[in-house]
């Protein structure tokens, strides 16, 4: 059996990125993939990629090896729907991982039609094991907002924007009223926060993330 090259490095666990239109979620997407064999079809098909990638991921790092996996609830473009993405943390939860990652990119959104039903974090926590651990992330940046992810069923946070303007932020949480400052950024408040010159030139693309840029 090969073992898995993060395992020999040293890492603990890694997380196999099904969301974002990326290639495991391209194969997820019942409109990016038009396969007409086993990979493809309905929704057993179309998780069979990222149900086998578990597999051999665990068959390469053994029980004590940390193994996450994040999807996306909703990309209409991609054909990612929520009631799908519900049945498929239910059957990824029944296999050998160790924690489950919901990329909302806005976990304040309401669902359509359904605008004053419950989050997006709570539904997914409705369907899953207790014991699962829940990983939620998107448009968090105040404490406040930590917290009521957390009440909404959430056991860990994920974060980008806010982590990339203010890499201390999981000091201050503490805080019950730390809100940080909020974009658009100036250069130099990114090289202060040890963004590389390439990074911040990359962060320019970001709509309003950086004063001067997109």
């Amino acid at each position: 059996m090969q073992q898995c090259v993060a395992k020999k490095a040293g890492f603990d666990g890694v997380e196999l990125h099904g969301a974002h239109s990326y290639l495991i979620c391209q194969f997820l997407g019942s409109i990016t993939n038009r396969r007409e064999d086993v990979w493809g079809g309905d929704l057993a098909g179309r998780s069979k990629f990222l149900r086998d990638m578990i597999t051999s991921v665990r068959q390469a790092t053994g029980p004590d090896f940390i193994l996450a996996v994040r999807i996306s609830p909703i990309i209409e473009k991609a054909g990612i729907f929520l009631h799908e993405s519900l049945e498929l943390a239910e059957i990824l939860c029944a296999m050998d991982i160790d924690m489950l990652h919901i990329s909302c990119w806005d976990v304040f959104q309401g669902v359509e039609n359904d605008e004053d039903g419950p989050s997006l974090t709570q539904r997914f926590r409705d369907v899953i094991p207790a014991h699962m651990p829940l990983v939620s992330t998107g448009a968090i940046w105040s404490s406040i907002d930590a917290e009521w992810l957390m009440d909404e069923g959430a056991d860990l946070i994920g974060v980008a924007r806010v982590a990339i303007a203010h890499p201390d932020w999981p000091m201050h949480l503490g805080d019950p009223d730390y809100s940080p400052e909020r974009p658009p950024f100036s250069e130099q408040h990114l090289l202060d926060a040890d963004l590389s010159p390439v990074f911040v030139e990359y962060m320019k693309r970001w709509k309003d993330f950086v004063v001067g840029g997109n």
